[in-house]
């Protein structure tokens, strides 16, 4: 049994998924297995994510999906419904297409875990930046939140991201199926529909670290300014 089950899926982003792979390849703990699921990519991101095909550690999908099939439901929250029930680990943690992980991101919360047995989820603080065309860099407001959710009136939706999250993966059998809701009402916030089922039965555990960047991006689903 690996210690940390990761997952990434990725459409379109070339030349942002090198830094979101290569920040899980070079974590310092290694003991993971790392599900990189190529979801009908176009054929410039495709090489570049069959460059990682081969290495250890990960197992990589590449699907081919029609314009039907990828209108039909928001795409991300079907896959993470269907690789949630494939993971072998003891915790589990999403890493999306274009955030980047500080090395020590896998071994200081499994750490935290390991130590507490008696807590399910932790969460990070992570820094924001907004990337332009241009090449320009803004840092946005970090999240970091000190907070202890799990609490009446503590819902971590659109409070903290997704890739915050690291939770034992014995979390599921808690929450019923499927995890993720695949319509596009909650297209923009899916990860937080997700952790208010978390919630319902487990409290997140803040860990006062800067473990990951997540970048506002031309790219990213939800962009509005940039």
């Amino acid at each position: 049994m690996p210690l940390v089950s990761v997952i990434t899926l990725s459409y379109n982003k070339p030349q942002y998924v090198v830094d979101a792979i290569e920040s899980v390849l070079n974590q310092s703990c290694q003991d993971f297995e790392y599900f990189l699921i190529d979801d009908g990519s176009n054929e410039k991101t495709r090489k570049v994510l069959e460059l990682y095909k081969n290495y250890p550690n990960v197992q990589f999908t590449q699907l081919n999906v029609s314009e039907e099939e990828r209108k039909a439901c928001y795409r991300p929250a079907m896959l993470l419904n269907e690789y949630y029930d494939k993971v072998n680990g003891k915790y589990l943690f999403f890493l999306a297409d274009d955030d980047v992980l500080h090395k020590d991101c896998f071994k200081i919360m499994s750490e935290f875990l390991e130590a507490n047995s008696d807590k399910h989820v932790c969460y990070h603080q992570q820094r924001v930046i907004r990337q332009y065309p241009n090449g320009r860099i803004e840092q946005d407001n970090p999240r970091d939140y000190d907070i202890l959710f799990g609490t009446e009136n503590q819902r971590p939706n659109c409070v903290i991201d997704g890739g915050q999250i690291m939770h034992r993966v014995s979390c599921l059998e808690k929450i019923e199926k499927p995890y993720c809701d695949t319509g596009w009402t909650h297209s923009c916030h899916a990860d937080g529909v997700f952790m208010d089922k978390l919630t319902q039965h487990f409290i997140f555990y803040p860990i006062p670290r800067f473990l990951s960047i997540h970048r506002i991006t031309p790219l990213s689903f939800n962009s509005k300014t940039v």
